[in-house]
């Protein structure tokens, strides 16, 4: 997610965002319960009330820290090849899973619901996805009826209803999301 308040990129409010999602990434790797906002405090050197300003909660940190490796681990890409690129892109969600943030994502994205409590609420967080997934599928030159909200339904979300549950994800079911997705509607 990009930051909103208009600053300088490299300025202050970049390297605040930048120190403060780094220690939320070393604490989701220690311990889930660990991810308190003092505790980003402490380990960012960001005031408390910066933090709360910013963010509203350490979920909202959470949120943000996941956009960010969405965007910098699990990019998408066009090649030109949409059958290619789209399974590329459901095996990537699947193994996000497996990554720490992973993990806790899918539970901190339904905790903080879709209005969200911070810059990074559920319904932007799916928002900036969906306009990287429609940047991908018009640079493929997908057919019309192949919609990010199409792929969002078809893809997504069995994969994070799975992962709210509980309930194992594979490569295989990735791939097989997206080979449906891609099967022109009836």
């Amino acid at each position: 997610m990009s930051d909103r308040s208009g600053s300088r990129p490299g300025g202050r409010s970049a390297r605040v965002r930048s120190a403060v999602l780094d220690a939320a990434d070393r604490l989701v790797a220690l311990d889930t319960h660990a991810i308190t906002v003092r505790a980003l405090s402490v380990l960012s050197g960001v005031s408390e009330p910066t933090i709360y300003r910013r963010w509203r909660s350490a979920d909202g940190v959470v949120l943000d820290a996941a956009q960010r490796y969405l965007s910098e681990a699990l990019p998408l890409r066009a090649t030109g090849n949409l059958d290619r690129d789209v399974r590329r892109w459901a095996e990537s969600v699947q193994r996000g899973f497996g990554s720490p943030l992973g993990r806790i994502f899918v539970p901190t994205l339904a905790r903080v619901g879709p209005g969200g409590r911070g810059q990074v609420g559920a319904r932007a967080f799916a928002a900036e996805r969906l306009k990287q997934i429609d940047d991908l599928l018009l640079a493929d030159g997908a057919p019309g009826w192949l919609t990010p909200d199409r792929l969002f339904d078809k893809v997504v979300a069995p994969l994070y209803a799975r992962q709210l549950f509980g309930m194992p994800t594979t490569l295989k079911l990735a791939r097989g999301l997206a080979a449906e997705a891609l099967t022109p509607p009836s």
